[in-house]
């Protein structure tokens, strides 16, 4: 498990987790529409530049503890993530916006046990 660095600015770091050897939240974005590529990356920046205070729910969305949601209009797609200490965001994995209350605490609950396995492996 290790930490890629995605964007770097000076409010916080943003980076992706690689985990043997695949980073799922990279390759999701990867197979996306060159627009929502585009729009996550620059979600990214704007998070690089302004930090976790970005006031912008429909670009970072906090759902629970330090999990959030990195969103994508235009091809309706979520890229989960976590805050750590304030100053690193990293994301874990992403999905077409999921149906119902079920799929995101399924969600949740990934970002969570990802963040829990980052901190133990001390890679965060």
């Amino acid at each position: 498990m290790r930490l890629l660095e995605l964007e770097s600015g000076p409010a916080l770091r943003v980076c992706a987790l690689e985990l043997d050897g695949r980073c799922a939240s990279l390759e999701f974005v990867r197979g996306l529409p060159v627009r929502a590529q585009q729009g996550i990356f620059a979600t990214f920046a704007l998070l690089a530049k302004c930090g976790w205070r970005l006031r912008n729910e429909t670009r970072f969305k906090h759902l629970r503890e330090d999990v959030y949601e990195i969103k994508e209009y235009s091809s309706n797609v979520r890229l989960f993530c976590f805050l750590h200490a304030g100053r690193l965001v990293v994301c874990t994995h992403g999905t077409r916006k999921p149906g119902g209350r079920g799929r995101y605490a399924r969600e949740i609950e990934k970002v969570l046990r990802l963040h829990r396995m980052a901190e133990e492996q001390a890679v965060i």
